[in-house]
């Protein structure tokens, strides 16, 4: 099992570095896209619905087509990974009130659960408000002062 996870690990670390440093903005962008598009499909895991097959297709089906093709609209292949530049302020200071949030929710634990717990709607929020400005922090990293 060990085994299986240490190359399982060298492959991923293999992967990231080629992506990091080999892709151009846009296949970097549609790169991590991915990556959240997967995170997504792990969170509706908790989701509490009753057709849980159902909604986790349509939610992680509706949350792909929705980020591959507002980073295939860009225009310029190169500025592909800053699709989200007008909305980043606003996202991440909502991912840093999430943070707090989820501070009181893990320092509260088992009396939060009861807040959190059932509500799909909230943990769609931060579902949201983690894995998005996860994606626009780690494209800014990457492209800031990128050169052709």
């Amino acid at each position: 099992m060990l085994k299986q996870r240490v190359i399982s690990a060298i492959v991923l670390i293999a992967l990231v570095f080629t992506a990091l440093f080999l892709f151009s903005p846009y296949y970097f962008a549609l790169a991590l896209g991915v990556v959240v598009v997967l995170g997504v499909w792990e969170w509706t895991q908790f989701f509490n619905f009753k057709q849980p097959t159902f909604w986790r297709y349509a939610i992680t089906g509706l949350s792909a087509a929705f980020l591959f093709l507002w980073i295939y609209g860009e225009g310029n292949y190169l500025d592909a990974g800053r699709v989200f530049e007008l909305y980043t302020q606003p996202i991440l200071l909502g991912a840093i009130i999430w943070w707090l949030v989820a501070l009181f929710f893990v320092v509260t634990y088992p009396k939060s659960s009861a807040i959190w717990g059932k509500h799909s709607v909230l943990q769609f929020f931060f579902c949201f408000f983690t894995l998005i400005p996860f994606l626009i922090g780690v494209l800014l990293l990457r492209l800031d002062h990128y050169v052709t």
